[in-house]
Parts: C-alpha cells; sequence; structure tokens
C-alpha cells in the first residue's frame, strides 16, 4: 500500500433498510413506484463523504422486484443516484446474494476483495458471506 492509496476503495451497499427505507417488505411493486420513499437518515452525508474521498460507490441488493433502472429511478427520487458507479440486483445478476454474487461483482468490476468493503443491515448476507469471499 502506498501512502496516497486509499483503503477499501471499493464500498458496496445493501440498499433496503441501508441506503432507503423498505418500508413495505411485502410489496410486489418496484419501490420507484411507491407513492412515498425514504432515505436512510444521515446516507447523503456519508455517500457526500466516501465520493469525495474518491471511492467508488457501488450497490449490491438482493432485490428481485426491481431491475437496475428501476431501482436507480427509487435512488434518483431520494437524490442518491448519482452517488452509485454500479448496481448489481437479481434482474442483471441472476444470482441470490451469496458467495457467487459476491464473486461476480468482484470480477465485473476486476478488483481484489481485498479492495472492497461491504456496508449492510443483513449479518449472514452483509457480513459472513462477503467476508467468506475475502470482502471486509
Amino acid at each position: 500500500m502506498t501512502e496516497n492509496s486509499i483503503l477499501f476503495p471499493f464500498v458496496l451497499f445493501d440498499w433496503g433498510d441501508t441506503v432507503m427505507y423498505d418500508d413495505d417488505p411485502a410489496s410486489t411493486i418496484p419501490m420507484v413506484e411507491w407513492r412515498t420513499i425514504r432515505a436512510v437518515e444521515g446516507i447523503a452525508d456519508v455517500l457526500t463523504d466516501l465520493h469525495s474521498s474518491g471511492r467508488s460507490i457501488i450497490l449490491a441488493t438482493s432485490a428481485s422486484i426491481s431491475d437496475e433502472g428501476q431501482i436507480r429511478g427509487a435512488l434518483a427520487r431520494a437524490e442518491l443516484d448519482s452517488y452509485f458507479s454500479h448496481i448489481y440486483c437479481f434482474k442483471n445478476t441472476h444470482l441470490p446474494k451469496g458467495e457467487e454474487f459476491y464473486r461476480h461483482i468482484l470480477a465485473d468490476l476486476g478488483v481484489p476483495a481485498s479492495d472492497v468493503v461491504m456496508v449492510g443491515d443483513f449479518f449472514e448476507k452483509e457480513v459472513q458471506i462477503p467476508n467468506s469471499v475475502g470482502i471486509f
């Protein structure tokens, strides 16, 4: 690591209840079409700080109802879409959030797991499984 390098230059974020509240987990319509959407308090500040530090911010979600465009649409309604360089979801990976999902992201980005940190609210899917493939 050089003096100017960034620790964890790639930050993966879960979507539901990490970036935006999933107020209706039983809903069968994409979040972009919900009457009301809510960003998690303070997330805009976190994303602004990470973005200004030069990190790449990526959404890694197990959401299966929304496709990438619909996810971007929901993020845009919360004025958060511009922070995310990539969005990985079931509809564009065809993978549930497991080891293969995270390996797919690493391969697609062309980065080693040691450069990536995952932020989420579900211990198994966003801590244990990413850790098993080398993501912090």
